[in-house]
């Protein structure tokens, strides 16, 4: 999590505790997919340059921002258009963070998966998982968490915020979340030594866990306590959702209400965050659509 308004990133709470067994990962063919890759420079091949002079610079700026005027009007496909013809698919970053989110919207997971897959580490089972379920593949994900929960060091796991938050992305994908509401906990337990966002983190997870196990007033709770140390909207979404489940209409509303504008003023913007935050958006939608003009309370 970085210490900053702009987003909250999945800190490791420890060095230890990976996936061991190799064939693991080699069965979802990580490695090659998505091993951690070096970032393109600024500008794509297509500019013509690998060192960008302040020409190409303010034509990546212009091209950004006439992207996110298409994006505010829900104009995907023209975002996508727009951004294929001026780099295919090896944009500089601030323009592949817009043209990711156009696919995602645009039905193709597989693409913007592909486009979003550098800010993940793949040597964690929370990037695994990451890209898994921005894939919307229930079924490998499924297959992923379960082969997680039997992994021989699942038990003495030394980084437990970690494989507590692959486990809990998608809803129904265990039977029992009562494993990864353990790891949680064990999570939150490493924090006291922690600055304020480490422990902020731990607690998100741990209310996630407990929302994905059926537990919501605690989960609001923990989600509660982790958005008083640090502002952060996956706080802001289970707890619209775990209001909700609770028959707490009047709480629930306004917090999605919140999301959604947090969702719509954050466009364009690089969050590293943003690909979770629409994968919760398509289950908040589910319960609580977006209303026609939703106001920030």
């Amino acid at each position: 999590m970085q210490a900053t308004a702009e987003t909250r990133q999945r800190m490791l709470l420890a060095g230890v505790g990976l996936l061991t067994p190799m064939v693991l990962l080699a069965a979802f063919g990580l490695f090659d997919r998505y091993a951690p890759r070096t970032p393109r420079d600024q500008l794509s091949s297509r500019f013509g340059s690998d060192s960008p002079t302040p020409e190409m610079l303010d034509r990546i700026r212009r091209v950004q921002q006439e992207l996110v005027g298409y994006a505010k009007q829900a104009n995907w496909q023209k975002v996508a258009q727009r951004a294929a013809d001026t780099c295919g698919q090896s944009c500089s970053p601030s323009i592949a963070t817009i043209q990711a989110e156009a696919y995602w919207h645009l039905g193709k997971r597989e693409l913007a998966a592909k486009l979003w897959s550098p800010r993940y580490d793949s040597a964690t089972p929370a990037g695994q998982a990451d890209i898994l379920a921005l894939q919307g593949d229930l079924k490998r994900y499924t297959t992923f968490t379960q082969a997680l929960l039997s992994a021989p060091d699942a038990e003495s796991d030394g980084n437990p915020n970690d494989r507590a938050w692959a486990l809990v992305l998608l809803p129904s994908a265990l039977k029992d979340y009562a494993p990864a509401v353990a790891l949680g906990e064990r999570g939150v337990q490493l924090t006291p030594k922690m600055p304020p966002e480490g422990r902020a983190n731990a607690l998100n997870t741990l209310g996630v866990a407990l929302y994905r196990a059926g537990r919501f007033r605690e989960a609001i709770t923990a989600l509660e306590e982790s958005e008083a140390l640090l502002k952060e909207p996956m706080n802001t979404v289970f707890l619209a959702l775990a209001h909700h489940k609770l028959g707490e209409r009047g709480k629930a509303r306004p917090l999605a209400d919140r999301y959604y504008n947090f969702l719509q003023a954050s466009l364009g913007e690089d969050l590293r965050n943003r690909p979770e935050y629409l994968l919760f958006e398509k289950e908040l939608r589910v319960v609580l659509p977006p209303l026609q003009k939703a106001t920030t309370p």
